[in-house]
């Protein structure tokens, strides 16, 4: 979590065609524009917790390295969200940049 991280601007945009949390992983399937499909994702939050019902955090999808092609990828992708449940010891959701639906994290 890093929020300075988190408010700065990412150059390019992130589509997010799916997002569905499964057994504490967030599985996405990703477009891209690129040179090519080589790239690693990384999510990123929020270090803030917004006082809800279910607490929410705000995260968004970086890649590196960025290249200046026309092309258009998609990919899947899994992050690991295990260790966030060592601050949040209930039900969460999240707040996905470029997806509509808060996503439920169940305990």
């Amino acid at each position: 979590m890093n929020t300075q991280f988190f408010d700065e601007d990412f150059p390019v945009i992130v589509f997010v065609a799916e997002a569905e949390i499964i057994d504490q992983r967030l599985h996405l399937n990703v477009g891209f524009s690129g040179c090519d499909d080589d790239k690693d994702f990384t999510l990123v939050f929020s270090e803030r917790v917004f006082d809800s019902q279910p607490p929410t955090l705000k995260a968004k999808i970086t890649y590196s390295p960025i290249s200046a092609c026309a092309a258009f990828f998609t990919k899947e992708v899994i992050f690991d969200i295990r260790d966030l449940n060592i601050s949040l010891s209930e039900n969460y959701q999240i707040i996905l940049r470029g997806w509509d639906e808060p996503l439920l994290v169940q305990r």
